[in-house]
């Protein structure tokens, strides 16, 4: 069997799944994707361990494969859910915010941590433990109440 046909016919198969279920992948320019040369051993925290901690100091920001799983916006504002392999965990990232928003992470066991904006436009959340099988989404939430939140990756 050829294996481009092979190939082609996988990828039609996927296609036709996400089509009949209206799921869609997020467009490339919403994920993305840091790698560094750092080891996972570089990092300061994994899964539990995690929790509560900065993902800058601890380097889950930058080591090993960092992804934005989901972004969604609300008047303005843009919520990321970052999220980290090496370190197993997950954060809140807010742009576009102003004194007030809240930045908000949450696991499916209810694990929360959150932080407002003090000053600028920009704030992140400590992390949250997404060791498997957890899940984990972020919220941002605005002076006046309005929240939105990605869903669970």
């Amino acid at each position: 069997m050829n294996p481009m046909r092979g190939a082609a016919g996988a990828a039609l198969a996927v296609g036709l799944a996400f089509a009949t279920t209206g799921w869609t992948a997020p467009p490339a320019s919403a994920v993305h994707t840091a790698q560094s040369p750092r080891t996972p051993a570089d990092v300061g925290c994994k899964g539990p361990t995690c929790s509560g901690q900065d993902p800058h100091s601890t380097q889950c920001s930058t080591t090993g494969t960092v992804l934005t799983l989901e972004h969604q916006e609300l008047q303005g504002r843009t919520i990321n859910l970052r999220w980290s392999q090496d370190c197993q965990a997950g954060w809140a990232e807010l742009t576009g915010g102003v004194p007030g928003d809240d930045a908000l992470v949450q696991n499916n066991t209810g694990e929360t941590q959150h932080r407002a904006v003090t000053s600028g436009t920009t704030t992140y959340s400590p992390m949250v433990n997404d060791a498997p099988p957890l899940t984990v989404r972020a919220c941002v939430t605005l002076q006046s109440g309005s929240q939105k939140c990605t869903f669970y990756h």
